[in-house]
């Protein structure tokens, strides 16, 4: 076999390897993606939809895609089961023959998709001593010199399907009203370790007289939305005296935390 010819296989290969990898790699979740219908609810606080390859509010308008359809149905960091949705004043459970399925609480996850999805299960504890440091290195670097919290915990899972467990916290000192000294700000963090290294998703550190124009953040939700191994994390932020809650979704993208759904 010439040179020559050794040349054009060997280009010919290549360009092969070249359309496989951007076939699985590009075109393939491109396609998927296109496809993808899938719809959200968050309590009674967030209504969703991933439309146009992004998420959005569902609309006044749009009741037929929650109302009387059924979704994966999960509260208090349990599996309710697959059943119908009504709003009405609140959210109504029924089953297949329309009976009433009673709710374990106001708190609702609710998932409807045509994409495979993967619901977390975990257990929120406090930041104990082993941990603690991780704390301290973020407040440090916000000169954050208060230790007194309403919030600081943590709870550890696998988010990337890597076989290790990161470790996702909690820290925030929002709407405290016993206190060593008066704290100069007011904050909250929600940041993820993982292998030792801090990946912030929420930040926000203001002075203490501002306190009440902002809300207390918390993980509310951690689910893998689209079947792709890197779960997602739905966050709370509650207002002072039932002034509402906002409901945002945080996406790892190039190794960072990305708000990929606002409230506002």
């Amino acid at each position: 076999m010439d040179r020559r010819k050794k040349l054009y296989i060997t280009i010919f290969v290549l360009l092969g390897i070249y359309f496989v990898v951007m076939f699985i790699f590009v075109i393939y979740p491109a396609m998927k993606d296109g496809k993808r219908e899938t719809y959200v609810i968050v309590n009674n606080d967030a209504k969703w939809k991933y439309e146009d390859r992004k998420w959005q509010d569902i609309s006044i308008g749009e009741k037929k895609l929650y109302n009387w359809q059924k979704f994966d149905i999960y509260q208090n960091q349990k599996e309710l089961g697959n059943y119908f949705l009504l709003d009405s004043n609140g959210w109504h459970i029924y089953d297949d023959e329309r009976n009433p399925v009673k709710k374990d609480g106001v708190s609702l996850f609710a998932i409807r998709s045509n994409q495979d999805y993967e619901f977390a299960f975990y257990d929120t504890v406090d930041v104990d001593q082993e941990n603690i440091g991780y704390v301290e290195e973020v407040l440090n670097e916000h000169n954050i010199t208060t230790r007194d919290f309403t919030v600081c915990e943590m709870f550890s899972y696998d988010l990337d399907q890597d076989g290790e467990e990161e470790k996702v916290f909690t820290v925030s000192n929002m709407f405290i009203t016993e206190y060593t000294t008066v704290p100069r700000n007011i904050f909250n963090f929600i940041f993820v370790v993982d292998s030792g290294k801090i990946i912030p998703v929420l930040e926000e550190v203001d002075t203490y007289d501002k306190m009440y124009h902002h809300c207390s953040a918390s993980v509310a939700y951690v689910v893998d939305l689209d079947g792709n191994g890197t779960f997602e994390l739905i966050t709370s932020c509650s207002y002072y005296s039932n002034q509402g809650t906002c409901i945002e979704l945080y996406e790892k993208v190039h190794g960072k935390y990305e708000k990929v759904k606002s409230c506002e």
